[in-house]
């Protein structure tokens, strides 16, 4: 599939949010260039489109109908446990991690925020929040 382009989709909210969030749809709009398997790209989407001035970062790969990438925002932000947003326009992005699969005409898949700290006992991974998500090439 050619990726190049621009897609909309929506991402939708898990388990790590407050019960207010878990279940809400936030409509996302990517625009893509491909380079083979690889591509890279720019994003926005209806909950910080008013908020950060520059669109967010994305790359990733898609191979047969498999997809995978990774989203900055242009700085840290957060939903805290009563469902609050904080922006910390000091600090840089979490990585969003997307992972999917091509269905007929659009991708569906899951997304979580990996937190990587090292301790005593070595490396290791808490995932802040996750949810599901589908796009589609427009």
């Amino acid at each position: 599939m050619n990726m190049s382009g621009k897609w909309t989709g929506q991402y939708i909210y898990g388990e790590g949010y407050a019960e207010t969030d878990i279940g809400k749809s936030v409509t996302f709009y990517l625009e893509i260039t491909a380079n083979g398997i690889q591509f890279e790209g720019i994003f926005t989407d209806d909950e910080t489109k008013d908020i950060f001035k520059e669109p967010g970062v994305l790359s990733g790969f898609v191979e047969n109908n498999f997809i995978s990438f990774s989203k900055w925002y242009p700085c840290y932000w957060e939903i805290d446990e009563v469902g609050e947003r904080k922006f910390y326009e000091d600090e840089a992005s979490h990585e969003i991690c997307y992972e999917g699969v091509l269905i007929d005409d659009h991708f569906e898949g899951e997304w979580e925020i990996p937190s990587r700290f090292v301790d005593a006992n070595g490396p290791y991974t808490v995932i802040n929040g996750k949810g599901s998500w589908s796009m589609q090439k427009d």
